[in-house]
């Protein structure tokens, strides 16, 4: 399962390191915050699958929680706070489609899932749907390093999945 999920974070490096359309070097840097995101996200979400809280409830507290730092950090640099009606509306639309359902989603997947490293990949198809969704329509165009990437991280999110419920079956 590790060696697949090795594979599908693999897609992920081809797809960001070749955004211009060229494959590119691979910043060392930029490779140890992913992986540092991506720790940070997995005991984030080890520690809150011991949380009786409701989702909503912890929502709600890291939505308000992160506006106060947001606000905080604003004030200290000395910037003001203006609150203009269309970055309002694509900040609620990005906080409500791209965080808040899919955290709501991703806690009842992870509550309900008998094994967290099976569903660990999951979250990559997520942007592989949204690439589809912006091509069609915003037309924005899809590099050729996105292909290989995208493949890497379907075939690396299946065949876990695969090795999850072979070794599940063997168990039983």
């Amino acid at each position: 399962e590790l060696f697949w999920m090795l594979v599908a974070y693999s897609g992920v490096v081809v797809i960001t390191s070749g955004a211009t359309g060229t494959l590119g070097p691979i910043d060392p840097a930029g490779l140890a915050f992913v992986a540092a995101s991506t720790v940070v996200f997995a005991v984030y979400w080890l520690i809150n699958a011991k949380n009786d809280m409701p989702s909503q409830t912890g929502l709600i507290i890291c939505f308000a929680v992160s506006f106060a730092l947001a606000a905080c950090t604003m004030a200290m640099r000395g910037e003001t706070f203006v609150f203009a009606l269309r970055p309002a509306l694509a900040g609620s639309y990005v906080g409500l489609f791209d965080l808040a359902v899919p955290y709501i989603l991703w806690g009842m997947a992870i509550r309900l899932s008998s094994s967290v490293a099976r569903i660990s990949t999951i979250p990559f198809l997520g942007p592989f749907l949204g690439l589809v969704w912006i091509n069609l329509i915003l037309h924005e165009p899809i590099a050729w390093t996105t292909v290989p990437g995208l493949m890497l991280i379907a075939g690396g999110t299946l065949m876990q999945q695969r090795a999850a419920a072979g070794r599940n079956a063997s168990a039983s």
